[in-house]
């Protein structure tokens, strides 16, 4: 049933396209006859008929055929028109070939050399109409008729059976060649359109696809922004109130200390998620404002190293930092770009046994400023290289790894750095270590405000 109703859409269609190929087709058709129709009369004259008495009913010929086309061509540029462009394509070529017969009866019958008119025009129709083999056969069917017609009913003379025969060979033969050619003009017609109906079918289909799942994804966005806002509210009220413990209340019982410890750090950590969610989500919906200030990495950088120093000594790790004092100038958004660095060296710190090492360097590198972030840490398998920036990808993913985390940070410190316009990119080699480099365009230090620090985001560093 479902094939049944699509052939007869497909057909419904085709047919419809072949009409508007025919209205337009058609005026190019009158356009060519009736310029060329009663320009024929110049050969008329020189070529052939230079007597008056002879030339005039050829001119008269000419005349009229032309002015019975120029109603049906008005009538063309209508709606009326365009809903009957059968018919007027039918006046079209069938009333040049009817002064044509005409004029073939006048000027000789089968002696007439104006028989080659009707094979130009059987040539002409056949190339500009859009015709099955059944139109075209039915049209030359007329032509030829047309033909026998005015060369029984001569005017004069008798009948010449091989003049006859010879213009008929020619008709016949041009038939036959315009016939095949709108065969198979017609089944490649058919054919190119049922794939371009096709295709247009699939990319509709894929345009709807991608619609509804632009809606999925655009109300998922909404939702995990709406729960991150709703989670943040009493995570924030909950790590207030033990803040505020561990800072007033220092002769608080060891224990009840340890406990309050464990529950800030976990605290802090679901915080932190929640914050790069929604810093994902703003990004996706192009809302995320990067305000761009002059920041002298060579600043920056040390400190946010000196926030995690003791996450890393904590674990046992050696941390150091290396660059020059000074000169390292882009144009950045200081916050976005903190988050960025403490991402990347929690991460470090995270992946990288005790006794390991990591490096902060940054240096000014012709026009780009270089940041890099290296550890001497379990490494990255050249399997999931390619995948160390995507969303809620761990390289680890299975239900027993040892790390925690749920793959957001490298991918938003990755999307941050591209709204800087710098690159983020990772070389590892398992066992050996892990190497991630920024690259941002360098600036000049000029004057301006002073960096902004974001808003309503807990700053410092995350434990680890």
């Amino acid at each position: 049933m479902s094939n049944s109703s699509d052939s007869s859409a497909l057909l419904g269609a085709y047919r419809q396209s072949v009409r508007e190929l025919l209205y337009r087709r058609t005026r190019i058709g009158y356009a060519l006859v009736l310029v060329l129709m009663p320009a024929g009369a110049a050969l008329d004259y020189f070529a052939h008929y230079p007597d008056e008495q002879a030339f005039w009913p050829l001119l008269h010929a000419r005349l009229v055929c032309t002015a019975a086309l120029l109603a049906p061509c008005l009538l063309l540029v209508t709606s009326l028109g365009r809903r009957h462009a059968w018919a007027l394509s039918t006046i079209l070529v069938v009333l040049p070939v009817i002064a044509l017969a005409w004029m073939i009866r006048v000027t000789g019958g089968e002696e007439s050399s104006y028989y080659a008119g009707l094979n130009l025009m059987i040539i002409g129709a056949c190339q500009l109409l859009p015709w099955t083999v059944w139109q075209a056969s039915a049209y030359c069917s007329v032509v030829i008729a047309s033909y026998v017609a005015a060369c029984v009913m001569r005017e004069s003379g008798a009948f010449g059976i091989s003049p006859f025969a010879n213009n008929m060979f020619f008709i016949l033969l041009t038939t036959i060649v315009c016939v095949t050619f709108c065969g198979v003009s017609s089944r490649l017609r058919f054919s190119d359109f049922r794939l371009r109906h096709e295709l247009d079918q699939r990319n509709r289909e894929i345009k709807q696809s991608y619609e509804q799942l632009s809606e999925l994804d655009r109300l998922k966005s909404q939702f995990f922004a709406n729960i991150s806002h709703e989670l943040r509210t009493p995570l924030t009220l909950i790590l207030s109130p033990i803040e505020a413990l561990l800072h007033r209340e220092p002769s608080l019982p060891e224990e009840v200390g340890h406990w309050l410890v464990i529950a800030r750090n976990n605290g802090l950590r679901l915080l932190k998620l929640i914050n790069d969610l929604l810093e994902i989500i703003r990004l996706e919906e192009g809302k995320l404002q990067i305000d761009l200030h002059p920041v002298d990495l060579s600043d920056l950088t040390p400190g946010i190293v000196q926030s995690v120093r003791h996450l890393a000594e904590r674990k046992g790790l050696t941390i150091e930092a290396s660059g020059p004092s000074e000169g390292v100038v882009i144009r950045g958004d200081a916050a976005r770009l903190e988050k960025v660095l403490l991402n990347l060296l929690t991460n470090a710190i995270k992946f990288t046994d005790p006794g390991g090492r990591i490096e902060t360097t940054w240096r000014a590198q012709e026009q780009w400023a270089v940041v890099e972030v290296r550890d001497s840490g379990i490494g990255i398998p050249p399997r999931d290289l390619s995948h160390v920036f995507d969303r809620f990808r761990q390289v680890d993913g299975s239900s027993t790894r040892k790390h925690q985390g749920v793959g957001l940070g490298l991918a938003l410190a990755k999307e941050l750095i591209e709204e800087h316009g710098g690159e983020l990119s990772v070389t590892s080699e398992l066992g050996v270590g892990t190497t991630f480099t920024i690259r941002l365009k360098r600036t000049a230090l000029g004057p301006g405000p002073a960096p902004t620090e974001s808003v309503a985001e807990p700053s410092g560093p995350w434990p680890a």
